[in-house]
């Protein structure tokens, strides 16, 4: 209870006027009422295009209309933000459609001109691969992540560093920079059917290709985690080189068997321009599998989580 006494001409009457808590509550109900009403009944003057500013009570808040549409906003910024996540995620895969045409670009353009079987061409090849990986990704990284790899932005998904929606969207992406680049190509040489397939070598079964094709993917989607998703990196900004290193090295490891892949969308666009899908399953099922493999490792054992301490690095007594 609140008990006041008052005073008159310094001395005590004595009086106590005990208001209880209800009784508060109940005035200040009214007293909120009766301000709402005086606002909403409140008409602007005549001549007055203008809208009349709200009432703020003693304590500073905003009456009932007001609180009602910062309450509406407050709620529905969800849906803008959801709006603004969509269209970026499609300026991204848009991105990734024109580093996906750039790459399958001079990656087949070199292998049109022919003599990839012998010693010198397959060099020749992986130095393309190399240079041209390390290019792009570098080119890409600061926009959208420099993604021109299904099964690698699928590890990435699985390992939760991207959203499904984005990695969706950017193998959409990938699969059409692949295809318009090979009709580019086979429009240039005059014919589709001079395209090159992937397609495994003579003694060559299809286990053993998947097999290759994970192992060869594995290599590369470690070296993506280790060396550009990882934040302890401690190469710099060569993050990009060193994975299009890996993939010369792995071009020249894999070519003669399985072809060296390790990108679904390599092996898509070809096959969609010629029509020639065989073994197209291969280089589908393989490549996902090294990349989850790889992700899920390195995810598990030498990825650090956040909250989690490193140890230190140089020799320490214990």
């Amino acid at each position: 209870s609140f008990h006041q006494t008052r005073h008159n001409s310094g001395r005590s009457l004595g009086v106590r006027v005990i208001i209880s808590p209800r009784q508060i509550s109940e005035a200040t109900e009214a007293r909120r009422r009766r301000t709402h009403g005086e606002l909403c009944s409140r008409a602007p003057p005549r001549g007055h295009r203008g809208r009349l500013r709200p009432r703020r009570s003693r304590r500073g808040r905003a009456h009932l209309p007001l609180r009602l549409l910062r309450r509406r906003l407050r709620h529905g910024h969800r849906y803008v933000r959801s709006t603004v996540m969509v269209g970026n995620g499609s300026m991204h895969a848009c991105v990734k459609r024109v580093w996906n045409y750039m790459y399958m670009w001079y990656v087949y353009a070199g292998r049109l001109a022919g003599g990839a079987d012998t010693i010198m061409g397959l060099t020749a090849v992986a130095l393309a691969h190399a240079m041209v990986v390390a290019v792009m990704v570098s080119a890409g990284l600061h926009v959208s992540g420099g993604h021109i790899n299904p099964a690698v932005t699928l590890s990435l998904a699985a390992g939760g560093h991207i959203t499904l929606f984005r990695s969706a969207l950017y193998v959409l992406a990938q699969l059409l920079g692949s295809s318009l680049a090979c009709l580019l190509l086979a429009f240039l040489a005059g014919s589709a059917a001079t395209m090159p397939v992937h397609a495994l070598s003579a003694g060559v079964s299809a286990p053993q290709g998947v097999l290759w094709e994970a192992v060869l993917t594995f290599s590369l989607t470690f070296t993506v985690y280790a060396t550009v998703v990882d934040p302890r990196r401690s190469v710099g900004n060569l993050g990009p080189l060193l994975v299009g290193l890996v993939v010369g090295a792995n071009v020249l490891a894999g070519g003669p068997f399985s072809g060296a892949c390790m990108n679904p969308a390599r092996s898509f666009g070809p096959a969609l321009v010629s029509g020639i899908w065989a073994c197209q399953w291969v280089y589908w099922v393989g490549p996902m599998i090294g990349g989850l493999l790889a992700g899920l490792v390195y995810d598990g054992l030498f990825m650090v989580r956040p909250g989690h301490q490193q140890l230190p690095s140089e020799g320490t007594a214990f």
